[in-house]
């Protein structure tokens, strides 16, 4: 009989995510430490293609976006009592893959542009609400590992890291925000 076909990861997929997210969003400006560590969940989905060489080494791209609830609240007292939070409210990237697989499972690095949605509110306790919206946009990379459960069914985990452009957002006064997160996802895709 002839020996069966031997498993590739060529080929487009798509598939949904969901996992974990923190980061940073440092105040450049104000001088009063208004440093905030949004967290939360976030879930989405993902497309792209692999075409795999004869030894292994694979080369690939993906996109992907997630929905996101990242957030995080501090309290100054200085000159006055206020509050600042930090929304990340969505995460998108397009990156390159560069991978070697290793029968069903493979493994891989991934770089390339990203971009979220993020929102700053200023809330004074003496009265007025200040609240701007940004669109983040930066570079991220990762890694992770992908199994094939069956010929069109593959599992992920994967770890991205985001850095983005420093934004200004507009509240009682201009202020610039340097903006990071780290995600840790797993995943289920079709594969064709």
């Amino acid at each position: 009989m002839p020996a069966p076909a031997a498993w590739s990861w060529t080929g487009i997929y798509f598939g949904v995510n969901a996992g974990y997210g923190w980061g940073t969003a440092i105040d450049l400006d104000s001088g009063f430490n208004n440093d905030t560590s949004p967290s939360g969940w976030l879930a989405g989905g993902y497309v792209g293609a692999n075409y795999q060489f004869a030894g292994g080494l694979l080369i690939g791209i993906d996109a992907a976006w997630d929905w996101a609830n990242l957030t995080d609240t501090i309290s100054g007292t200085v000159p006055f009592d206020y509050t600042v939070t930090t929304n990340i409210n969505s995460i998108g990237s397009v990156a390159g893959r560069l991978g070697f697989g290793m029968d069903r499972w493979l493994i891989y690095a991934r770089g390339g542009w990203a971009w979220a949605g993020s929102q700053r509110i200023f809330d004074p306790s003496g009265g007025g609400y200040y609240s701007d919206n940004q669109t983040l946009s930066g570079w991220t990379a990762g890694f992770g590992a992908e199994y094939a459960f069956t010929n069109n069914l593959v599992g992920r985990l994967q770890f991205d890291h985001y850095a983005f452009n420093n934004a200004v957002y507009n509240l009682f006064v201009p202020v610039t925000v340097a903006t990071t997160v780290n995600t840790v996802t797993a995943g289920i895709a079709l594969k064709f």
